[in-house]
């Protein structure tokens, strides 16, 4: 069976492509779906490529959103215990600012990697901040952090943590609770 074009919009953009599933098993899918739009005031590119079978599915996604620009790899299957198999993100020139007023400005660039584990997914990310600077001058005084991480339902875990602040360095861990706990 072959979706040859389709097209759904709303208020943020348009969700263009065409796919194809074959009707054999093992069900090969292909697909080009694409995004236009602005999210957040920002106007957004997002290019994909999907392949694989019905069973798993890699995506590729690549694109920018107001000056941040970003690269996406997943493998998803659809009927196993946990669908997201794994994940990459590679982003660059993200200022936190100019998604939500209320942050700092950053200009970060972003590497993370992630796998199920345990009930949640864990991980590596790193950040560079080419912009570091005092709070009072709405900046972040972090130049660079990278860790390990834990997420389940409930509680987010960061280990072998090191940043880099001005002319110091912190490492450490750190456990947050999340859904409100304490």
């Amino acid at each position: 069976t072959a979706v040859r074009f389709w097209k759904a919009s709303n208020e943020s953009g348009t969700l263009t492509g065409s796919a194809t599933i074959a009707a054999p098993p093992p069900f090969t899918i292909n697909g080009a779906p694409a995004f236009d739009g602005d999210v957040q005031r920002k106007r957004t590119r997002a290019d994909i490529a999907l392949g694989g079978t019905i069973d798993a599915v890699g995506v590729e996604a690549s694109g920018r959103a107001g000056d941040s620009q970003f690269a996406l790899h997943t493998r998803l299957t659809p009927f196993a215990a946990v669908v997201l198999e794994e994940l990459t993100l590679d982003a660059h020139d993200l200022d936190l600012a100019a998604w939500y007023a209320a942050l700092p400005s950053t200009r970060l660039d972003v590497k993370a990697e992630g796998r199920p584990a345990n009930g949640g997914i864990s991980g590596r990310f790193s950040a560079e901040n080419a912009i570091p600077g005092p709070l009072d001058a709405n900046r972040v005084p972090v130049r660079s952090i990278a860790a390990r991480f834990a997420w389940r339902p409930g509680e987010a875990t960061l280990d072998d943590v090191v940043a880099t602040l001005g002319r110091g360095r912190v490492s450490g861990t750190a456990q947050i609770p999340l859904n409100g706990g304490a």
